[in-house]
């Protein structure tokens, strides 16, 4: 039995980790031999990140607490929600992973990133909200943190949490996977 470590027990969390990893690792994968296990796992960078850098870092000290909690895994997931400043004025969200082998490599990714709208970056910025907060005061629409995100919100569904969360976990993990780069034009 093979085990990967995620460093929340959130289940869309832990639902994005599960989805990454087949996705990732098809032929290399089979429900009877791996198990996805969710730990509690302090992100040490506070409530709301407020850059990539404090989001990643987030990230890779979930996967390292999940790791020391489950030293057993193959490999370790944390992810992290983060606000970015871009050019003094536009603030996205985006997620991200970090995953670490049972080596202690360690590699991180990102999901897509998306526009917060001023009325909600104010009751972040003016207020102390979390995104979710946030979002859930402005659509009025309960748990939409956990259900379909900001993401979600602003596209209508057509990108919600889930997926967002688990693109960046595919980004962290595309590390461990093996590559061909002698490809000439073709496909991977």
């Amino acid at each position: 039995m093979k085990i990967v470590a995620v460093g929340s027990k959130r289940e869309r969390k832990i639902e994005a980790v599960t989805l990454a990893f087949f996705r990732m690792l098809p032929n290399e994968l089979s429900s009877e031999e791996w198990i996805i296990v969710g730990v509690s796992a302090d992100s040490g960078v506070g409530g709301q990140p407020l850059s990539e850098g404090d989001g990643v870092c987030g990230a890779i000290n979930r996967a390292k607490a999940a790791l020391k909690e489950v030293p057993e895994a193959e490999f370790a997931v944390g992810i992290e929600g983060a606000l970015s400043l871009i050019l003094g004025k536009y603030w996205l969200s985006r997620t991200c992973a970090a995953v670490i082998n049972a080596e202690g490599q360690e590699c991180i990714g990102l999901g897509p990133g998306v526009w917060v709208p001023p009325e909600i970056s104010e009751l972040i910025l003016h207020q102390g909200k979390e995104l979710g907060e946030a979002v859930e005061e402005k659509s009025s629409i309960d748990n939409a943190r956990y259900v379909f995100g900001h993401i979600g919100l602003m596209t209508r569904n057509v990108i919600n949490r889930l997926d967002e969360d688990a693109m960046a976990v595919i980004m962290a993990l595309a590390n461990f996977v093996p590559h061909d780069f002698s490809s000439k034009g073709g496909e991977p």
